[in-house]
């Protein structure tokens, strides 16, 4: 995999943490960009589901670079869990209500195809 590649699923995965993290401290900027476009201010049940969402992301990037470096990962299925998410968040996120969320897509793109490509 080129390192171009490598770089940018390290930022789409840095971009997806920035969002999760901006809905979960409830931040204007990430309002169109998450959960539809649909609210003023995050409810604190969505803003709890984006911190795990968080969570899920920051060790998605420590098995990414894991990976990217030759080191094993355990349990090694946990990519074809993060390539059928990806695959998931994409559509979720090309076919939102929102026409800014709709751009979170791309980075979703670009992620699962790395992860693809990492996955034997």
């Amino acid at each position: 995999m080129s390192s171009e590649i490598k770089l940018l699923a390290r930022l789409s995965i840095i971009w997806g943490i920035v969002i999760n993290g901006a809905v979960v401290l409830n931040l204007s900027f990430a309002l169109p960009l998450a959960a539809g476009g649909q609210y003023e201010n995050f409810p604190a049940g969505i803003r709890f589901v984006y911190f795990f969402q968080m969570l899920w992301l920051t060790y998605q990037l420590r098995v990414f670079n894991r990976l990217t470096v030759g080191k094993t990962v355990r349990p090694r299925w946990i990519v074809k869990v993060f390539i059928t998410l990806g695959i998931i968040g994409f559509f979720l996120n090309a076919f939102s209500t929102s026409p800014a969320e709709k751009w979170n897509a791309i980075p979703l793109a670009i992620t699962t195809y790395a992860f693809w490509k990492l996955k034997d």
